[in-house]
């Protein structure tokens, strides 16, 4: 009887003995499947969403970028003038490929805008100003018997000039060219001859109604702000064929017939 006591004790001590808590080590396998699932590359969409570093704007059809030159012609060039892209493109690379200082650069594209006017493509990684000092050759090698003028496609800031002789008075058919008004202006207008002008002056009316008026209202643009702001404020008019004429910020007033 003692002892069946003994051994009963001897359970009931044993089952009220805390337990210990046993605390399971990682594997070596777990450990390098949990650090294989932390180092997981990012997943497209947040790939995307991640801003780039590059500073050049990419779109190359954007306004006023890097690859573009203009090249603007009197008049425009009639849509059925218009030579092929691609037998352009390969012309004017051609002249490059031949100029020693032109060997690196390349022309990759065209295009026409509405007005019969041209724009250029460089390639990405080169400016189009590169392109400048052939400026009184490439409008010849893109249409042949027109007078163009190239530029850099930078933003401008455009002034007309109201009451200009047209010519109608002097037996010229149509109208007086732009290059024979702006040196007109650049002889008689020290102001006006010190300016960059980038948009030489250009008729605000198409030259089949220019036919009958005497006068008429021009256009011409510069590429600083600042020379903008001069020529309106402080300088405003001109002299041109006899006659003061005066300055205004574009479409600010209608032509004068």
């Amino acid at each position: 009887m003692a002892k069946l006591t003994a051994d009963v004790e001897s359970i009931k001590n044993t089952n009220t003995q805390p337990h210990k808590q046993v605390t399971l080590s990682p594997t070596r396998e777990g450990t390098e499947a949990n650090n294989h699932n932390l180092s997981k590359p990012a997943t497209y969409a947040q790939a995307a969403a991640k801003p780039n570093n590059h500073n050049q704007e990419t779109n190359l059809s954007k306004t006023n970028h890097p690859t573009r030159l203009i090249i603007s012609f009197e008049n425009g060039v009639p849509a059925n003038k218009r030579r092929d892209p691609i037998i352009i493109i390969n012309d004017i690379n051609k002249f490059l490929a031949e100029n020693i200082k032109a060997q690196h650069l390349k022309v990759t594209a065209i295009r026409w805008n509405p007005q019969g006017n041209y724009i250029l493509y460089t390639r990405s990684d080169q400016q189009a100003s590169d392109l400048l000092i052939f400026s009184d050759t490439l409008p010849s090698i893109i249409t042949p018997g027109h007078n163009g003028l190239a530029r850099e496609d930078k933003k401008w800031y455009k002034i007309e000039i109201a009451g200009i002789r047209t010519g109608l008075q002097d037996g010229i058919k149509g109208a007086f060219p732009f290059q024979k008004i702006h040196s007109h202006l650049c002889e008689n207008n020290l102001e006006y001859a010190k300016i960059n002008v980038i948009l030489l002056s250009c008729w605000t009316w198409p030259p089949t109604e220019l036919g009958t008026q005497g006068f008429s209202s021009v256009v011409f643009a510069v590429d600083d702000k600042d020379q903008h702001i001069h020529l309106l404020k402080n300088v405003h008019t001109l002299a041109a064929w006899g006659r003061i004429v005066y300055m205004h910020e574009w479409m600010d007033c209608p032509p004068i017939i």
